[in-house]
């Protein structure tokens, strides 16, 4: 299953190693939503790309399992869900931002 469709941001700037930052679709059952500890994961760089090594036989039932997680309906969590800027856009509260 390729994963093509979320963002993946790679970045060297926090040192020698490539971090990765993958935004979307996990909350809302996008293709992120169905990755589990243990998986194996394909990663191109050079393709700006990574594919989950799951059968589609494995996935259809993770798929059928899926259920949304509830929203925090207060607190840090609430505020982070809320406010929290996409990777893309630096990770950082919204309101912090200047207008």
């Amino acid at each position: 299953m390729a994963l093509n469709e979320q963002y993946v941001d790679v970045t060297t700037k926090y040192g020698p190693c490539p971090s990765f930052a993958v935004c979307g679709g996990a909350a809302e059952g996008g293709p992120l939503a169905l990755v589990q500890n243990g998986d194996r994961i394909r990663l191109s760089v050079k393709d700006r790309r990574f594919d989950l090594l799951v059968s589609e036989e494995e996935l259809a039932k993770r798929r059928a399992a899926w259920r949304p997680v509830d929203a925090e309906k207060r607190g840090y969590a609430k505020l982070y869900q809320d406010h929290v800027l996409q990777a893309d856009e630096g990770c950082d509260f919204d309101f912090l931002r200047s207008a």
